[in-house]
């Protein structure tokens, strides 16, 4: 008897864990196992932490005090889980458990539909894109080389582009015969209404 209160006294509670990871499953339970059997007065504490860096003390929170726990939900796809024994002579902390949530078909639905989106999207953008600027382009590259040939022509007839300005007027005298009738030649001038009144438009009254 006096044997069995000084291991009761001496011996402190150390927690066996067997496997540190899991599946999530509804209704999981997790244990809290002991190396030793039959150690009396021991408290087991269950806590849990859902975030990346849990080594903060406020990032745990508690979950239960008996020596299992049992895990109904987890939204989180991956939870850690410790648990504690303390008993009059010490206690000790398990290691910590991590459980992982399974992808559910409904977010591998969602996201297969998000990428199909993406994808149609893009190919939306692409065709027009197609329709809309391979005309437009097709259309400035006539513009510009109809543009190119006429500056061209205007380059070698007058010697310039003149494209804000009137280019000069052709010495039309160096079109007529200097031997010649000059009345059989008034066809060869130009029509200049600054200078002249159309004939047709004058009337002789008796």
């Amino acid at each position: 008897m006096v044997n069995r209160l000084i291991y009761i006294l001496t011996v402190r509670p150390e927690i066996e864990i067997e496997k540190t990871a899991s599946s999530f499953e509804t209704g999981m339970i997790i244990n809290c196992t002991l190396k030793r059997d039959n150690l009396p007065h021991v408290n087991f504490t269950w806590e849990s932490c859902d975030r990346v860096n849990c080594s903060k003390t406020n990032a745990w929170k508690l979950e239960s005090r008996d020596q299992f726990l049992r895990i109904d939900d987890q939204e989180k796809f991956e939870v850690k889980y410790r648990c504690t024994a303390r008993s009059v002579v010490g206690e000790d902390i398990s290691p910590i458990i991590k459980i992982y949530r399974k992808p559910d078909a409904t977010a591998k639905s969602i996201t297969a539909t998000s990428v199909k989106t993406v994808k149609s999207t893009k190919n939306t953008s692409l065709k027009t894109m197609l329709f809309v600027v391979v005309p437009i382009g097709t259309v400035t590259i006539i513009v510009v080389m109809a543009m190119c040939f006429v500056l061209c022509k205007r380059k070698k007839i007058y010697g310039g582009f003149y494209i804000f300005s009137y280019p000069p007027l052709p010495d039309y005298m160096e079109r007529m015969d200097v031997n010649g009738n000059i009345q059989e030649q008034l066809q060869k001038l130009p029509f200049l209404p600054e200078w002249e009144f159309p004939r047709e438009r004058i009337s002789f009254s008796k």
